[in-house]
């Protein structure tokens, strides 16, 4: 499909295309102090220069009105067996893009956000817009880099350790960790078809470590609260 936006000179600007921000929420948005946790995704989706429009993909009511309290938008209330526990992501997704072009709203580039991260960085949106547009990939995934031990758990019950081992940090392989809730921005194409990435994927480093600290537990919340308080 014709992406718009394409200049005589075969560059595309990240601000001719028509970008929407979609965030899927389930249920009511947690409190962290005086906001919720969808007011800071929809704060960090409003402070970008590129995105025209900021989905909130709920199925509750009380959610779909405090969305669009804070500027956002709610064109459909999301049935409430894709809120099943065996529901995948991608599902829910594909879901929003099908009411979204229902209603004859088509986007050029979606970005994921999840409301499980508070403390997106500065431009962190924009810059991955831009590095997905310039670098011409299917999508782009924010991740941190991950030096430490990694094992992963057999059938078996036990454990395989998947890294080099113990030797200096500087000759380790490098691997990342993907973070699709703290954002993801992919084209429609490829959410049509149930997934939320293409083939070429770029990875977009993210170096501040509050950035990727994910609320799902009181105890998180609670640290997260700790640092809004000072």
């Amino acid at each position: 499909e014709n992406i718009s936006g394409l200049s005589e000179a075969g560059q595309i600007n990240p601000a001719d295309l028509n970008i929407f921000v979609v965030i899927p929420l389930k249920g009511l948005a947690f409190k962290m102090g005086s906001k919720t946790s969808l007011h800071y995704a929809i704060e960090a989706a409003k402070d970008s220069k590129y995105i025209n429009k900021v989905i909130v993909a709920t199925d509750n009511d009380e959610s779909a009105t405090l969305a669009e309290s804070l500027g956002a938008e709610c064109p459909f209330i999301r049935p409430p067996e894709l809120s099943e526990e065996w529901v995948n992501l991608e599902t829910v997704q594909q879901y929003n893009l099908e009411q979204l072009e229902s209603l004859d709203m088509y986007p050029d580039l979606i970005v994921h956000l999840e409301v499980t991260f508070p403390f997106r960085q500065k431009n962190l949106l924009d810059d991955m817009i831009k590095f997905t547009v310039i670098q011409g990939y299917d999508s782009v995934i924010a991740c941190h880099r991950e030096s430490g031990f990694l094992w992963q758990e057999q059938e078996s019950g036990d454990f395989m350790r998947i890294d080099s081992g113990d030797i200096p940090r500087l000759l380790k392989e490098k691997l990342y960790v993907g973070l699709h809730g703290l954002a993801c921005i992919t084209r429609p194409e490829f959410v049509r078809r149930g997934s939320l990435m293409g083939e070429k994927i770029g990875l977009f480093k993210v170096d501040n470590p509050l950035s990727f600290l994910e609320i799902r537990d009181d105890d998180s919340r609670k640290i997260a609260e700790k640092f809004l308080s000072e």
